[in-house]
């Protein structure tokens, strides 16, 4: 994903509205989009959440104003040149900042790593129960909406073989691993399941 720059339009780009950093600590919001240099957002088939980092230049000494510790809220909201009333909004958590330089004396440097928000409510929850005579589709929705608290859409592809299943003290998401590593897809012979977020 890239932020377009002015005049130009690529498919892949997106125009950068806000960038709001949260304080879990003190009730204080900030506005990043004026000094962000660049944001990236990953996505991979082969991990269960999102992740990304933005950099940023600054000469206000935010880092010291507005002190990050770890799990402050972050959201950014994007729009599609070509579709100005469709935005994408996007909740995450930072868990470090890295790679702070001091170029010069009023300039400052830094990279803002971020983590999807299910990341760390996975971290904070285990599941030790059963599940009777379920497929393992509605297994995986009902650890979605119960212990992770996905409020976002979710798509899962129904699976076949009704089972009785006890989740011993797993975190959320390696109970949905384990599970799709047992699933087979209603629909598709062969079919291989994963667990991802896009």
């Amino acid at each position: 994903m890239r932020i377009r720059s002015e005049g130009q339009s690529y498919p892949y780009e997106f125009d950068l509205v806000q960038v709001l950093l949260k304080s879990t600590i003190v009730d204080k919001t900030l506005d990043l989009v004026s000094v962000v240099g660049e944001l990236s957002i990953f996505e991979n088939m082969f991990t269960n959440t999102m992740t990304g980092n933005i950099y940023v230049q600054e000469q206000l000494n935010l880092i010291s104003n507005f002190p990050i510790v770890g799990h402050e809220k972050l959201e950014i909201v994007l729009r599609n040149p070509r579709k100005k009333d469709e935005e994408l909004r996007m909740e995450f958590r930072i868990y470090s900042v890295s790679n702070i330089t001091t170029p010069n004396q009023s300039t400052q440097t830094y990279m803002i790593n971020f983590i999807s928000e299910e990341y760390t409510t996975n971290l904070k929850s285990s599941i030790s129960r059963s599940f009777s005579n379920s497929v393992i589709s509605d297994i995986v929705k009902s650890i979605c909406t119960t212990d992770l608290s996905i409020e976002k859409k979710i798509d899962i592809e129904k699976t076949k073989n009704v089972h009785d299943i006890i989740i011993p003290n797993l975190k959320p998401l390696d109970a949905i691993n384990w599970l799709a590593k047992r699933a087979i897809a209603e629909q598709y012979e062969g079919a291989n399941y994963l667990f991802f977020e896009t």
